[in-house]
């Protein structure tokens, strides 16, 4: 399958599906679930809630610029049972955006910075008692 451009509404972030991270391609990449997964995940992360309802929030960035995603229900979006996606800003501000499943079991050095952890807790998004496993790389 190609890469997707995702269309989204006017003033939000653009949005490219990366062929290498679809679950129907083959490699050593982390994949998405689904297509559908990916686009939501994302969704959440620019609008900053579930409700994908625009200046409610911020978005779900972090101090380095980049954006993370967990599902409400806190379910995997990744083939390998990852829980959280990261999309990483753009290196220019026209290009489009593109993300992967990361955590937990990432061999990566990705770390969601202090920063986001503690918004996503003040805004109910996690628990505290969430915030050692994530650290650790486990599922919560």
């Amino acid at each position: 399958m190609p890469d997707i451009i995702y269309l989204r509404p006017d003033g939000r972030r653009k949005y490219l599906s990366i062929n290498k991270h679809q679950a129907t391609t083959r490699g050593k990449h982390s994949k998405w679930v689904s297509i559908n997964i990916e686009k939501d995940l994302f969704d959440y992360a620019d609008y900053g809630n579930y409700t994908k309802t625009p200046n409610t929030n911020l978005s779900w960035i972090c101090s380095k610029g980049n954006m993370w995603g967990i599902m409400q229900d806190r379910s995997s979006i990744g083939t390998n049972n990852q829980q959280f996606g990261f999309f990483q800003q753009p290196v220019n501000v026209n290009d489009e955006w593109h993300g992967y499943p990361v955590i937990p079991f990432s061999k990566e050095r990705l770390n969601i910075p202090n920063d986001l952890l503690i918004r996503l807790v003040t805004d109910g998004i996690l628990d505290t008692d969430d915030i050692p496993m994530i650290i650790k790389k486990k599922r919560i």
